[in-house]
C-alpha cells in the first residue's frame, strides 16, 4: 500500500468492520482462484488457515464460504466443507466430490 486510504479517519471507524469484512471476502476471493489454479479438485483449499490469519472468526468465515460456494456455483463449480468446516474442496458441478462424506464428515 503506498498510502492510506481517505476513508481511514476516526469520524469513519463506525464502518470498520464493514470495510474490513470487504477485504477479507476479496482476500478469499484471491485465495481460492489462486488454489483453483495451481491444485487440483482432490486438495481441499485450508479454510482453517486462512480464518487463522485473516479473519479469526468461524461464524463470519462460514458466511463467507457460504457467499464464495454461491458465486463458485454461478461458474460451474461445486463446492464441499469437509472435516468441521475446516477444508473446503472445489470441483466441477458435473463431477462427483473429490472425497466420500457421511453426515459428520461434510457439509452439502
Amino acid at each position: 500500500m503506498k498510502d492510506f486510504p481517505n476513508f481511514l479517519t476516526p469520524e469513519n471507524s463506525k464502518n470498520f468492520k464493514t470495510i474490513l469484512y470487504e477485504r477479507n471476502i476479496a482476500y478469499l476471493r484471491r485465495d481460492i482462484y489462486e488454489h483453483i489454479l495451481k491444485n487440483n479438485k482432490e486438495t481441499p483449499f485450508d479454510v482453517d488457515s486462512f480464518n487463522n490469519s485473516k479473519v479469526n472468526d468461524k461464524d463470519i468465515i462460514k458466511q463467507m464460504i457460504d457467499i464464495i460456494a454461491e458465486e463458485l456455483a454461478l461458474l460451474n463449480w461445486s463446492t464441499l466443507l469437509a472435516y468441521g468446516n475446516s477444508s473446503l474442496y472445489i470441483y466441477p458441478k458435473n463431477e462427483e466430490p473429490p472425497v466420500s462424506c457421511g453426515e459428520e464428515l461434510c457439509e452439502l
